[in-house]
């Protein structure tokens, strides 16, 4: 569920130009060895999340990248 929140948000922002969705999953399947068959679904069941939690994983990324930063400015570079 993971893979497909994060591709879709990839393809929303047109990280990598022009490409149809069903193209941008086969392509990053291969990449990762994370093969989605059933994408449309599985974003179906993230839009039905509560509000708040829609974007579970995506909020996750975020509050680990932005932690990590201020560690950093902290003087901790790990």
């Amino acid at each position: 569920m993971e893979f497909v929140e994060l591709v879709y948000a990839l393809h929303e922002a047109s990280c990598f130009g022009n490409i149809s969705l069903k193209d941008l999953f086969h392509g990053l399947g291969q990449l990762t060895g994370c093969e989605v068959k059933n994408h449309y679904r599985l974003f179906w069941d993230i839009k039905n999340r509560v509000a708040e939690e829609r974007t579970f994983f995506l909020n996750k990324l975020r509050k680990i990248l932005s932690d990590k930063l201020v560690r950093m400015d902290s003087g901790g570079w790990r």
